[in-house]
């Protein structure tokens, strides 16, 4: 592993980037070398990759994997790459956690599904450790969203009243 990856820690002006696209919604992938060039401009640590505004959740498994590693090449050295791994198909989500890990990311992240909601803490620890074993000692974060998994913001207490789970 690499020695940067296992001293990395969420420092500093972490990014989630965009995912460009084409008209032909195709990816866009040579506007990603300016807008990495831009993040480095503005003094970006980190980027995580595939998340909510780069679209991860509306992109098939080879898109995402090609996008990771285009942001990995193109960080060359210069910020973290966190790939967000989360999918509502487990195999997919596990899948996605090896290739970061071989890949070169420096972290993993998720978030359960969000259609078949964890049943408590204990559901979302288990998966935890299913993805954290698929990333091979990559640092894990998990991305928490308790309106989405009605799962309550502090674990001791159930969901707040705003959340709906039927």
């Amino acid at each position: 592993m690499d020695p940067a990856v296992k001293s990395f820690s969420l420092r500093g002006l972490v990014v989630a980037p965009f995912t460009p696209m084409a008209p032909d919604g195709a990816i866009d992938f040579p506007s990603l070398e300016h807008h990495a060039n831009e993040l480095v401009a503005q003094g970006c640590t980190a980027a995580f990759v595939n998340g909510t505004t780069g679209e991860g959740y509306t992109l098939s498994l080879a898109e995402r994997k090609a996008i990771l590693e285009r942001w990995i090449a193109l960080s060359a050295g210069r910020f973290a790459v966190i790939a967000m791994v989360g999918c509502e198909a487990l195999p997919d989500m596990l899948e996605l956690a090896s290739h970061a890990a071989d890949a070169g990311a420096h972290a993993v992240s998720f978030q359960p599904s969000t259609f078949f909601k964890p049943d408590g803490v204990a559901s979302i620890v288990s998966l935890m450790a299913r993805v954290a074993e698929k990333s091979r000692g990559l640092p894990l974060y998990y991305y928490h969203i308790a309106i989405k998994t009605c799962v309550g913001s502090c674990w001791s207490r159930p969901p707040p009243p705003m959340c709906f789970c039927w």
